[in-house]
């Protein structure tokens, strides 16, 4: 924890990417949490502590690389696409940073699977909304 000139307390967390280029890493603030998606999980902590409240895995294999999360009601919604379109990008920006091919849907408590779904083409991160209608499989 440190505090800033104007006097509000902050945390600050090194968190090792190993198979998401940085840029890839996405978050959203929400009142009971600062939720990240990075390396195949979802990791939530604590706005005021920074510390690790969750962990959920959605993709222990590497095979996908996180490009955004939603987070509403009852569910977080990750969208993903292959991990073999990083590997000779530029380290500063690829327009495949936007691109996504897969949603998957985790339960908000409990970190588990409701559904994921492969796109039949790619689809832009910043198109994606949530409603809470999606929470149903």
């Amino acid at each position: 924890m440190r505090t800033t000139p104007n006097g509000t307390s902050t945390w600050t967390n090194a968190i090792n990417c190993s198979s998401s280029p940085t840029q890839a890493t996405r978050t959203a603030a929400l009142a009971d949490g600062l939720y990240l998606v990075a390396d195949g999980k979802c990791l939530i902590y604590d706005l005021e502590t920074g510390k690790l409240l969750h962990t959920f895995t959605f993709n222990a294999t590497g095979a996908t690389v996180a490009k955004d999360i939603r987070v509403d009601g009852d569910v977080i919604v990750v969208a993903c696409s292959p991990a073999q379109e990083f590997k000779d990008v530029s380290e500063y920006y690829c327009v495949a940073y936007n691109d996504s091919a897969m949603l998957v849907c985790l339960d908000r408590k409990t970190g588990a699977e409701l559904w994921r779904r492969a796109a039949k083409s790619y689809f832009r991160i910043h198109a994606l909304a949530m409603w809470r209608a999606w929470s149903s499989a």
